[in-house]
């Protein structure tokens, strides 16, 4: 898991004292593997403990829910009765990241697309769970 802050927001004082953020995103990129919503929920259950406001945006499809602005707000319920399901709710995309500044095939900059998306939802943070599958044998 890699989380980035947005520099520019200063962080929410918590009643319990504690700094956290009121506004995330969340989003999945690469394969999909067994342990993405267990992981996806226990960093919402971590926040949930310490904050008293929050808002989780998912990403839908890993980098394309963040380029094209394919998101949803996230609630209590959506993270219920995920622990032991595999995959991801907000489902995945193999976009590599090297192709990232490659424009779309209508033109559209990719990297301009995320971080106009990123603002416009306001966001303090963006919590990012990258999967690489890298199958190493010798023959």
């Amino acid at each position: 898991m890699i989380v980035y802050h947005n520099k520019k927001t200063e962080p929410i004082e918590c009643v319990k004292g504690c700094v956290c953020m009121k506004r995330i995103g969340m989003l999945t990129s690469g394969g999909d593997c067994q342990a993405l919503n267990a992981a996806m929920r226990g960093v919402v259950k971590g926040l949930c403990e310490s904050c008293e406001q929050l808002e989780i945006y998912g990403f839908l499809d890993g980098y394309k829910g963040l380029i094209y602005g394919n998101y949803r707000l996230l609630i209590g319920a959506d993270f219920s009765g995920i622990l032991t399901k595999g995959g991801t709710i907000l489902g995945s995309s193999r976009q590599p990241f090297k192709q990232m500044r490659v424009p779309d095939e209508n033109g559209l900059d990719k990297v301009e697309a995320m971080k106009h998306t990123y603002h416009k939802l306001n966001l303090d943070c963006l919590v990012y769970f990258p999967i690489s599958f890298r199958i190493q044998g010798k023959q």
